[in-house]
């Protein structure tokens, strides 16, 4: 009889740490989700600030590109090189992706023939 109840307070003893330790890991497991979530959040933040989303016109008079989120005026230039250079003069520090906005659809053009990297 002093066995049985040995064994069942041991068995529940141990079902009780293991418990335990399965919700301390749980936790753990959160807690580092939570700061992978923040540092990914943290780094596509920091790509989306160096990329420009571009919306190209081709007319007689030269290229001319234009931000696709506000329609600001970007750039402009005679042919493709001369736009890439001038972006890359006015935007040293950052990308410009050609987008299709009313298709949804991105184009990275070689991120933008190097618009400036």
């Amino acid at each position: 009889m002093d066995f049985l109840l040995s064994l069942l307070v041991g068995i529940s003893l141990g079902i009780a740490v293991g418990t335990i330790y399965i919700g301390y890991l749980g936790y753990k497991i959160k807690q580092e989700t939570q700061v992978v979530e923040e540092q990914i959040g943290e780094l596509a933040s920091a790509i989306v600030e160096k990329l420009i989303f571009l919306k190209i016109e081709e007319l007689p008079e030269g290229m001319f590109a234009y931000d696709a989120v506000t329609g600001d005026f970007v750039c402009q230039g005679k042919d493709f090189d001369e736009l890439n250079a001038n972006f890359g003069k006015r935007y040293p520090n950052k990308k410009g992706v050609m987008v299709k906005p009313e298709e949804g659809v991105a184009h990275d053009l070689h991120s933008i023939q190097s618009i400036k990297s």
